[in-house]
């Protein structure tokens, strides 16, 4: 399959996931993204997963930030293959989110990780992710955009070193957050519109990201699995 755009370790797809992951031969190491949260879409979450395992490779983790509403349904969408390991904490300070159903002024959105024969983290990782971002800025390129800042920060903390894939990919924010940190990425999205906004993103000029200063070691006594 031919690629919408293909530059300095940054691919895209143009075309629906369930079609275009079973033509991917480059083995993946890391799952990062950010569904639509619509409740037409769920469906369309099971399918996808099972598409990624067939290409990652094992060990690997899978990071996915999701609307609260539907956590039951998106948590039974994951392969038995994969286990659930944490829920992060995306820090939305700048605009509560109303969650009218429920009678919820939300500020933060779950960030499900999970790991294909991955368990633990070392050294330990700090599991609330920052929002340094303006909260207009992260809509501009797509009405429901993340903060680049954020997802730069899950593949820096977190040490995804290997291909980074996000069949969910939107107008890009994985795969620009990829590109500053030096990082193979793969996105797939099914509007070219957003391909193209994608694209245009990632021409630009890198930034260095700044370094997070290193969280101490918890106390051995707090580790509830008793592992070692």
């Amino acid at each position: 399959m031919k690629p919408y755009y293909d530059h300095a370790g940054i691919t895209i797809y143009h075309g629906d996931s369930r079609e275009v992951l079973p033509a991917i031969d480059r083995p993946v190491e890391h799952v990062v993204t950010d569904p639509p949260y619509p409740l037409e879409f769920l469906p369309l979450y099971a399918p996808v997963w099972q598409a990624c395992d067939a290409v990652m490779v094992n060990p690997a983790n899978v990071f996915a930030m999701v609307g609260h509403y539907a956590l039951p349904t998106v948590l039974a969408s994951f392969p038995p293959s994969w286990e659930y390991l944490w829920m992060a904490c995306c820090e939305q300070p700048q605009m509560a989110n109303s969650i009218w159903p429920r009678g919820i002024s939300t500020a933060w959105k779950p960030l499900l990780i999970y790991g294909k024969g991955f368990k633990k983290f070392k050294p330990w990782k700090y599991d609330v992710i920052g929002n340094k971002g303006n909260y207009a800025d992260q809509h501009v390129d797509h009405k429901w955009g993340q903060a680049e800042t954020q997802f730069t920060t899950i593949i820096a903390r977190f040490d995804l070193f290997g291909l980074i894939l996000d069949p969910f990919m939107g107008s890009g924010t994985t795969l620009v957050a990829a590109k500053n940190l030096g990082r193979k990425a793969i996105g797939i999205e099914i509007e070219e519109k957003y391909c193209e906004i994608a694209a245009k993103r990632l021409s630009q000029s890198v930034f260095e990201f700044p370094q997070e200063t290193p969280t101490k070691p918890l106390p051995q006594d707090v580790n509830l699995f008793h592992e070692e």
